[in-house]
């Protein structure tokens, strides 16, 4: 019998289910919306699943939304069931495995009013300052964050003031890192700025907001130790599509020193497959790159493109895993994978930059403790300036030893 016949095919589907451990009210309703989907099929003659069919399905179910773009909070229950179930069965379809995830929600707990508000700052920061999307959608999330701070004080926008954002930036200082408390000062400034651009309110506060400088260089680099790189690595479970995926991210990570930034935007006609080579535009910087493709990365990503790619006509190398396939939002990080893998392998990583930068920043190091110089380790990495190694210079033990100055010739002048 066909594996994809529609009814031996949610059969399969319902008991990969269980087998994954989703609750009973999860799988009731999973099979509630399976028979809608049979009724369908049997209705249109369509003996087989396939990817087509459950778009055409969805079409069918939500003619009056279907392809368009909406916040999650407009989205009927109904709806969110439907294009779940149809996004579960696609993964089912395409790997013969249910791949278990989490939607990221940016507006979770925040008032309707709120959102409106957040939504249309966004857009301000984009198009009033040319604030690129991710850094936008960044000042929004600190945004949002005062907002909920003001909402539970019971303050009103016209009723803030002086002291009002004085106590909240004292919260932010005690409670966060200097790194990110510069970074929420600067996104406040902003915003309340906005806030009296738009009459919202009718003062500018952005003024009170105390500028809270850091210097980047008194930073030390987060290094990983050459065993933990390795153990990172063969904890990926390469059997799995989302394994496969996520081993030919590291991997051009730790091998290649490839930003986060790019290795989203990476496509097809980066990758030199005859020459072995893979060149791009960096997203940073803008300058071209060109790097040699080492065997053990590029078979990392053949058998990412042959065997964990979901089916899609996108131009990225790197999409989602969940249907529809589409390329990562430019505001997205990839500290989750290296948090997943670090657990899976045993490594503790607290204290520790804990994102895929963290394995450029390894690199580098290791390539100045093998003495290659500063001008080819910035070559390598793509800097737009040969000086920016200077702040590896910082971690590499063995070469600051050379430096080390003799106390006694000090103290006799010898």
């Amino acid at each position: 019998m066909d594996n994809n016949c529609i009814d031996s095919f949610i059969a399969g589907f319902i008991d990969d289910l269980h087998e994954k451990s989703y609750s009973p009210n999860w799988i009731a309703f999973f099979c509630r919306e399976s028979e809608r989907i049979r009724d369908f099929a049997m209705a249109c003659s369509i003996e087989s699943y396939s990817l087509e069919f459950g778009e055409k399905y969805l079409e069918n179910r939500f003619p009056n939304s279907y392809g368009k773009v909406r916040p999650y909070q407009e989205k009927t229950g109904s709806e969110t069931r439907a294009y779940r179930t149809i996004t579960h069965m696609n993964d089912y379809f395409v790997f013969g495995t249910v791949t278990r995830g989490r939607q990221r929600r940016r507006f979770d707990g925040v008032p309707l009013p709120h959102q409106y508000l957040i939504a249309e700052f966004i857009e301000y920061c984009q198009h009033e300052l040319g604030s690129r999307k991710y850094i936008a959608n960044e000042h929004g999330g600190r945004a949002k964050q005062i907002l909920l701070y003001l909402d539970k004080k019971g303050i009103r926008f016209s009723n803030i003031c002086k002291e009002h954002v004085i106590e909240y930036a004292l919260i932010i200082v005690d409670n966060h890192e200097r790194e990110s408390v510069s970074k929420t000062f600067y996104s406040l400034r902003i915003f309340f700025k906005f806030l009296f651009v738009t009459q919202r309110c009718q003062v500018d506060l952005s003024e009170d907001i105390p500028h809270f400088k850091v210097h980047n260089k008194a930073k030390l680099p987060s290094v990983w130790p050459r065993e933990d790189v390795s153990k990172l690595l063969e904890s990926v479970d390469r059997g799995s599509p989302l394994g496969k995926r996520d081993y030919a991210m590291l991997m051009l990570a730790a091998k290649l020193a490839i930003r986060n930034g790019d290795i989203k935007q990476l496509k097809f006609d980066n990758i030199d497959w005859d020459n072995k080579r893979i060149s791009f535009a960096q997203n940073k910087t803008g300058q071209p790159l060109t790097l040699p493709l080492p065997m053990d990365v590029g078979w990392a990503l053949i058998d990412y493109l042959q065997n964990g790619r979901p089916p899609c006509s996108e131009k990225h190398i790197f999409v989602t895993h969940k249907f529809p396939a589409k390329p990562f939002e430019e505001c997205t990080k990839f500290s989750r994978i290296v948090k997943k893998y670090a657990k899976l392998a045993g490594i503790d990583i607290t204290g520790r930059k804990q994102g895929l930068h963290s394995l450029r920043h390894t690199l580098a190091t290791r390539l100045l403790e093998a003495n290659v110089t500063p001008p080819v380790i910035s070559e390598i990495l793509g800097h737009a300036c040969s000086s920016e190694v200077e702040t590896y210079l910082k971690v590499d033990i063995k070469g600051l030893r050379k430096c080390a100055l003799n106390p006694e010739e000090m103290l006799h002048g010898v």
